[in-house]
């Protein structure tokens, strides 16, 4: 299990991920669903938290009313957390819902999405860095 005890708890992987969010370390600890579409330059994200916590509410609230886009980094790991690759991109929210759901017991969910223009970089911990070309901005 992972040590830190403030997020929602995931079993140990051979193949993990997380999310960095510049907004809210709430977001980064308790995602548990994340895909990416390229092609419709959208991301879906599922956030957990428990029921008793408001601090996802106010912040998906407060960027539902705001245009501003917020930085997030979809970043894969190995089995040891080690990072071995980053996608970063500046999106801005677009929907969100909340889901109450018995059977999740005390875990209520977040279904975000955001919509971004490009993707700000992709880095593979293998090779360098590497700039999406501009053709795909």
């Amino acid at each position: 299990m992972i040590e830190n005890t403030t997020g929602i708890l995931q079993p140990q992987l051979q193949n993990r991920w997380k999310i960095e969010f510049d907004l809210e370390d709430q977001v980064s600890l308790q995602a548990v669903e994340c895909t990416i579409d390229y092609c419709s330059r959208m991301l879906w994200l599922s956030v957990e938290q428990p029921i008793v916590n408001d601090v996802l509410h106010r912040l998906f609230y407060n960027l539902s009313k705001s245009n501003d886009k917020c930085k997030m980094s979809v970043i894969s790991m190995d089995g040891e957390e080690t990072e071995t690759a980053k996608i970063t991109i500046n999106g801005q929210l677009i929907s969100h819902s909340f889901r109450l759901d018995y059977a999740a017991s005390a875990a209520a969910t977040h279904h975000v999405t955001f919509s971004f223009d490009h993707v700000e970089s992709f880095e593979n911990k293998n090779h360098s860095l590497y700039r999406i070309p501009s053709e795909f901005e």
